[in-house]
């Protein structure tokens, strides 16, 4: 499961020119694909990254004139926004599916206006992600005296470092820890309309991953646990409802040599819940 942690960035003026430079050519990287493919049909996906390296060769340009240098950009970031563009075009064609059953139904009121994917203008793309590799975290601390302590304190400081390939380290403020045993698998840069930065950590639990023999032999034990739990002879148990009339008439045949002070309001002192592990909430539908 992935958790999605959200801090502030704090770049250089260098350094906000150079990420909007980056969210320029990520921009351009999307639209050229989704022109070929209003073209030419959609294609697999392999076949259009298999295309990025021919695109890094020689210096693109759209048709206002401005001008784009792949290589000044990560290679798995743009192969990244190349995905992005195929989990858009699934996900209006999920749509699509959902309005074709709904009608054959009747339920039209359930039917989404749709189009087609549209070409994003400056305003529309403001974030770019590097997925697996390209980033890393900084930390770094200073040096404090403590007064009656001959030894210094190191303490985080308030900014750390976020180095991103082809940016640089980029302050940040990690007003919220990582949790240990987890690590970072994507990072996610966004530009608001305010003029702030973000950095967004998708975080996994960090979890070794089985082999298929070894997922095949687990699943094999757990069956024949089962099975030999399902030749075991059932056991007698004793309904919760039974257990809470035989506490009541225990309790009934010696409530003269009991002394509690605070009763229940169901007739069984609080003791014999916690003792007994009842849970009162649900005991009070047999009472």
């Amino acid at each position: 499961m992935y958790y999605n942690y959200k801090y502030r960035l704090y770049p250089t003026e260098e350094q906000v020119d150079i990420m909007n430079h980056h969210m320029e050519i990520h921009r351009w990287t999307y639209n050229h694909f989704l022109e070929i493919i209003n073209r030419d049909g959609l294609l697999p996906r392999s076949i259009l990254s298999s295309d990025l390296p021919y695109l890094k060769d020689r210096i693109q340009e759209d048709k206002f004139g401005n001008k784009y240098d792949l290589n000044d950009a990560n290679a798995q970031a743009l192969t990244y926004t190349l995905q992005q563009l195929y989990s858009n075009i699934n996900r209006l064609s999920g749509t699509k599916k959902k309005n074709k059953k709904n009608l054959a139904k009747g339920e039209y009121s359930r039917v989404k206006k749709i189009g087609k994917l549209r070409f994003k203008s400056k305003d529309k793309f403001k974030s770019f992600s590097y997925r697996g590799q390209g980033f890393d975290i900084i930390y770094e601390y200073k040096a404090i005296l403590v007064s009656n302590c001959p030894m210094r304190l190191y303490v985080p400081k308030r900014l750390q470092k976020l180095r991103l390939s082809k940016i640089g380290d980029i302050p940040i403020r990690l007003h919220r820890n990582i949790p240990n045993g987890y690590i970072v698998k994507k990072v996610t840069i966004k530009k608001y309309p305010s003029g702030e930065w973000c950095a967004t950590l998708s975080i996994q639990q960090d979890s070794e991953k089985k082999t298929k023999d070894e997922r095949i032999e687990e699943l094999r034990k757990k069956a024949r646990e089962d099975k030999e739990r399902a030749k075991e002879p059932k056991e007698e148990r004793i309904t919760e409802k039974e257990r809470i009339l035989e506490l009541r008439r225990d309790y009934e045949s010696n409530v003269d040599n009991c002394q509690i002070e605070y009763p229940s309001k169901k007739g069984i002192p609080k003791g014999y819940w916690i003792d007994n592990g009842i849970n009162p909430k649900t005991a009070s539908n047999y009472t």
